[in-house]
């Protein structure tokens, strides 16, 4: 049975103002403005990407200011087949750096301005929290501190109970602020006996 299929109406587009604040089209401008490359709209885009699959990954690296902290020996290494295939080999980076960062340079943003928002069905007493960015930056920065003067560094594993997650938040990225592997422990792991790791780099 042969099927036709019809172009449907968009239910709704973002005004062109809109379109020419939004990062696709910074990323547009700076592939022209740093790498001399033009690309018309976002289906060119996607087709570069496709098509010069490391050359665009190079870029969003750039773009965004990726920073390793050793730098990667290329940008894709193939192997055999997919799960063998290798972004970025040899590069290493501190995650909790770049989470912390919020966004591009420049971007305006209030350091009142919500990071984490935890809001829980159960019938806890305080179903509702808040950290500000300053708070979780603060939050990170006590832990890290604390993990430092302990004697924590890379490849250390630290245990920790996290019963509130957004505070928890905090502790994860500060762990990872240290360059060490957090253990996290909560009540579904402790109920089911499993216990996960985090990498930190």
């Amino acid at each position: 049975m042969d099927t036709t299929y019809g172009t449907a109406e968009a239910l709704w587009q973002p005004a062109p103002e809109r379109i020419a604040r939004s990062n696709l089209k910074r990323f547009q401008r700076w592939l022209f403005l740093e790498r001399g490359i033009e690309l018309k709209d976002a289906g060119a885009l996607f087709d570069w990407s496709i098509r010069e699959s490391e050359a665009f990954w190079n870029a969003i690296a750039a773009f965004f200011g990726v920073r390793f902290h050793r730098e990667p020996t290329s940008v894709l290494e193939h192997g055999r087949g997919p799960g063998e295939t290798r972004w970025f080999p040899g590069a290493t980076l501190n995650y909790a750096e770049h989470l912390l960062r919020f966004g591009p340079e420049g971007a305006g943003i209030s350091d009142q301005d919500t990071a984490v928002l935890f809001c829980s069905e159960y019938g806890t007493s305080a179903p509702r929290s808040v950290l500000t960015r300053a708070e979780l930056l603060n939050a990170v920065s006590c832990v890290a501190a604390g993990l430092k003067k302990m004697g924590v560094g890379l490849g250390d594993r630290v245990v920790g109970y996290l019963p509130e997650p957004a505070r928890g938040s905090g502790c994860i990225s500060g762990e990872r602020q240290s360059w060490c592997n957090l253990v996290e422990l909560s009540s579904g792991t402790l109920q089911s006996g499993r216990v996960g790791t985090s990498e930190a780099d």
